[in-house]
């Protein structure tokens, strides 16, 4: 890992430690600095297949919720994280003394990775489009799948529902896959994890239903 990358990460570590509430919650911030890292490794393999700087697209990934260092009230408020992730890392990339042209791409996709949105003028290029799209890749990795039985206590459930649930699962991911990215290389990754939540939500309705069948 390079010294910018190390110094960004030690740097969204810093700011996400201002907030209180990561203090109150340590698994929360456990979360934050977990996602951002896998964010940063999809985003440096979207940047190597696409011949892009993979250094600074790791930075961006890293900062890109670095805003999260604020406390947000309004359940409404994480609308404007990349606004404001953007405008919290402008400063330590001037810091870091990068290039205008190179600080201007990192928070320009900073601040669109959320709802395409910045704020100021930027030019739309792989770069920029690459931030978000580390970023809602991630939403369909491994981790992601234990992280979201985890949460909706899939175990606590009774069978008929767990097959319900995995229905309704496997639906909304064949709907995911006409998903649009920038580039091809993070489409193909993002088929890649499609197929495997498909294999992987498949065969736990097998099982499930196979065990249905033996009660």
């Amino acid at each position: 890992m390079s010294v910018l990358v190390t110094k960004a990460e030690d740097f969204l570590v810093m700011k996400l430690k201002e907030n209180p509430y990561f203090f109150e919650q340590p698994h929360q911030l456990a979360y934050r600095l977990e996602h951002a890292r896998r964010v940063a490794c999809i985003g440096r393999d979207i940047a190597l297949g696409e011949g892009m700087d993979a250094e600074a697209i790791m930075v961006a990934c890293l900062l890109r919720d670095v805003a999260y260092s604020n406390t947000y009230v309004f359940e409404g408020d994480w609308i404007n994280h990349g606004r404001a992730s953007s405008a919290i890392a402008e400063p330590f990339l001037k810091a870091m003394n990068l290039p205008p042209d190179k600080i201007q791409e990192i928070v320009h996709g900073i601040a669109i990775h959320v709802d395409d949105e910045a704020g100021f003028s930027g030019k739309r290029t792989l770069f920029p489009l690459s931030i978000g799209d580390a970023d809602n890749i991630d939403r369909f990795g491994v981790y992601r799948i234990y992280e979201s039985l985890h949460d909706m206590q899939f175990f606590k459930m009774e069978l008929d529902e767990k097959i319900e649930k995995i229905n309704a699962r496997l639906k909304s991911i064949a709907a995911r896959r006409q998903d649009v990215f920038a580039t091809e290389t993070a489409r193909q990754i993002w088929l890649e994890r499609i197929d495997f939540n498909t294999d992987f939500f498949t065969r736990l309705k097998c099982q499930l239903e196979t065990s249905a069948r033996l009660i």
